[in-house]
């Protein structure tokens, strides 16, 4: 009998279920002038004791058809990732998130996993086994559809709010991506420091697109393709 319970926040969490997503890549050397800036024209946002470490696990299939969708910038598109913070490997509890991509839109699906076990010493595979036991119906379909998982990307993760409340804006930085073995528990051997850069990402509601100017001022930053799984795997030789 699985020990594992999934409820599903996407209905709670309005802000995830369709946004406007910016991201920006922009280089380390200026990331205490953006936070600066950031911080003067946001509230700062604290989860926990202090800065996030962000990390998830992604999956895909053989032919890696998530990533190269995703080179291919194909319009229409998932991702489905395990996430957890601030402990190496989950322990009891964890995030399972199928992310979409319709156009200029996009939004994920949210589901918080509790275990009554600790999970940490499990392999990957066994963790999913449990996980597709519980998971609804509705998303069955991508569960299945990429079932190894390929990559753990690691970050330390910023939030700020709008002082509406109604944007939010993230600073991710010393990004380091692992190869991963499905049969194996998650792995942080042999990693490949994203050192040189930092991403800032702006999410707002589809409407209000436009206050991106106002939450970034002064700085014009170029708007940039950048997904970190496909980072991940570019750095660690998949693709």
């Amino acid at each position: 009998m699985s020990t594992l319970t999934i409820v599903d926040e996407t209905e709670q969490r309005s802000d995830l279920a369709s946004r406007m997503e910016m991201k920006f890549v922009l280089p380390s050397r200026d990331l205490r002038m953006v936070r600066r800036i950031v911080g003067q024209n946001c509230l700062p946002v604290q989860y926990g004791t202090g800065i996030s470490t962000v990390r998830s696990i992604y999956f895909d299939n053989a032919t890696l058809s998530a990533c190269n969708a995703n080179i291919a910038g194909d319009s229409q598109r998932q991702k489905l990732r395990f996430r957890w913070y601030d402990s190496p490997r989950p322990h009891r509890d964890f995030f399972v998130e199928i992310k979409w991509r319709r156009g200029l839109l996009t939004g994920k699906h949210r589901l918080r996993a509790h275990s009554e076990a600790d999970l940490s010493q499990l392999a990957v595979h066994d963790i999913r086994d449990e996980v597709g036991q519980q998971l609804p119906a509705d998303y069955q379909g991508i569960f299945l559809r990429y079932p190894d998982s390929v990559v753990l990307v690691q970050y330390r993760r910023e939030h700020f709010v709008s002082r509406d409340g109604q944007s939010r804006v993230t600073l991710d930085y010393d990004l380091v991506f692992y190869r991963q073995n499905p049969r194996q528990r998650v792995s942080a051997r042999f990693g490949h420091r994203w050192s040189d850069y930092f991403v800032l990402e702006v999410k707002t509601r589809p409407d209000m697109a436009s206050v991106r100017k106002s939450l970034l001022f002064p700085l014009h930053p170029r708007w940039s393709r950048c997904s970190k799984y496909v980072t991940a795997c570019q750095s660690c030789g998949l693709v």
